[in-house]
């Protein structure tokens, strides 16, 4: 989930410097050519980053690039962004030129503004190694039985060790021919260290149809328990390990997003789960994410788990993170305005509301999908909502998506290359402002909402399309 609270916060203090919950903030400066805007379907061109340690959900942040303009971004260390699929290794402080070639569907190319040459060369490691990889595949079956998928699961197993040390050769064999500095080496040092440990995971989520009718799928996720409870036995987890450790959470406990608990007046219950199903460095990334969501979603911890906390903690770039943001918090009070719950329609000019949507649908349930064209994870959710959609009857029931996008010509660009319905997709005009989000707290997207025939919401933290418990709810009150 893409965390939207403190963005403001984060706004203010960025541009004057001041120090963020992960540490001191330095500027990355960006620049683009003009073939960077050529592709009429993203007229907006933009590089995606995560800030460090993943406590934030995973979700990512944004800079958008500008014609004729340099943008920055605020990163505490060297820090990995990607713009189409590809990744770069940025460093605070520099200034980069953005280029892509049209020819090549406009692959991106980094370098620098100041024609460093070892920089240059090592903005183009990460993006030649992914196009070198070869990566664990999961064959997509169109019919299969347990026994196949049994034999994919075995294929896969046997491939991870092979393929991690494959590509351990393959990127050490690009820095040395790139003559990359002590400084890459050292930041990109566990680059490829469990690089593919999830493969499993999403092997088990792709044919979870029939793993949950055997009454296997939780047995075979919880396998990685093991995985996730013996690294970095004393504080420190790569960033592959981090997520890895953040999708066994969310694929033992779908319905039970760290966020949402803190949300539904649940955090007792999810500290417990997590102290007690998770150990170690796995433990404290989890719970330090806790901590974090309640933080920014104003709620106060019990002392007994504040301490309980201090005692499992062992990362202290964690615990730092989790009292940065608290100090800022107490010290910074942002005001906003709440604004009328207006959406525009995809046409760009005509402008509807919160009210007038939900009278037109009036004798339905609805559901709402709060998103943005930005947002990964929202993007990820899309192919199964769209397969759940087919599965009901639409005069009993209305999907509705709206967006919290601040450009109005990117999101349009994202419902064209999606091929969306106009006619379920709405923009909010005030996305930081509306009535309808400050009220609810919509602090993360994506985040799914229901509705009944008489316009009541009957539940404003559903689970999202990827988990099953959603399919039956939605059955139990579709009859």
């Amino acid at each position: 989930m893409r965390i939207l609270s403190g963005f403001f916060f984060l706004l203010l203090f960025a541009s004057c410097g001041v120090r963020l919950p992960e540490g001191r903030a330095k500027p990355v400066y960006f620049e683009a050519d003009e073939l960077v805007f050529a592709d009429s379907l993203d007229p907006r061109p933009m590089l995606m980053y995560h800030k460090p340690h993943w406590l934030y959900s995973p979700c990512t942040d944004i800079v958008y690039l500008e014609r004729g303009k340099k943008v920055k971004a605020l990163v505490v260390g060297p820090t990995i962004f990607w713009m189409n699929q590809y990744s770069f290794l940025v460093n605070p402080k520099d200034r980069i030129r953005v280029s892509t070639d049209p020819s090549k569907d406009f692959t991106p190319s980094l370098s620098t503004l100041n024609n460093k040459s070892r920089r240059d060369r090592e903005l183009q490691v990460l993006k030649h190694f992914e196009q070198l990889e070869k990566e664990p595949k999961i064959t997509r079956l169109l019919e299969y039985d347990y026994k196949m998928i049994q034999e994919l699961e075995f294929s896969l197993k046997a491939q991870v060790h092979p393929a991690e040390k494959a590509a351990k050769q393959l990127f050490d064999s690009l820095s040395r021919a790139y003559q990359v500095s002590r400084k890459f080496k050292r930041s990109t040092r566990d680059y490829t260290k469990n690089l593919y440990n999830k493969t499993l995971l999403n092997l088990y989520w792709q044919y979870r149809d029939t793993l949950f009718a055997r009454k296997v799928y939780y047995d075979k996720v919880k396998e990685g328990l093991v995985l996730a409870s013996n690294s970095a036995p004393r504080n420190r987890l790569n960033g592959n390990m981090e997520t890895f450790i953040n999708l066994l959470n969310t694929s033992i406990y779908p319905s039970m997003g760290i966020s949402a608990m803190v949300y539904q007046g649940r955090f007792d219950e999810c500290f417990t789960t997590l102290s007690t199903v998770f150990t170690g460095s796995a433990r404290d990334l989890l719970l330090s994410r806790l901590m974090y969501n309640a933080a920014v979603l104003g709620f106060t911890v019990p002392p007994n788990y504040e301490e309980l906390y201090r005692n499992y903690s062992i990362n202290p770039a964690y615990r730092k993170i989790v009292k940065g943001y608290r100090r800022s918090s107490d010290t910074v009070q942002i005001i906003r305005p709440i604004l009328p719950n207006d959406l525009l329609l995809p046409d760009g000019k005509t402008v509807s509301s919160w009210d007038s949507v939900l009278a037109n649908n009036k004798g339905k349930y609805v559901l709402i999908d709060f998103w943005a064209s930005w947002c990964t994870p929202c993007l990820e959710d899309l192919p199964e909502l769209e397969r759940l959609k087919k599965q009901f009857p639409a005069e009993k029931i209305s999907f509705l998506s709206m967006s919290l996008d601040t450009d109005k010509d990117q999101w349009k660009s994202r419902l064209i290359k999606l091929n969306s319905n106009p006619s379920t997709n709405f923009l909010f005009v005030h996305p930081g402002n509306a009535a309808i989000l400050q009220s609810m707290k919509i602090n993360e997207i994506p985040r799914y909402l229901l509705i009944d025939p008489a316009g009541k919401i009957i539940n404003d933290y559903l689970p999202g399309p990827r988990d099953p418990e959603l399919k039956r709810l939605l059955e139990q009150i579709i009859e």
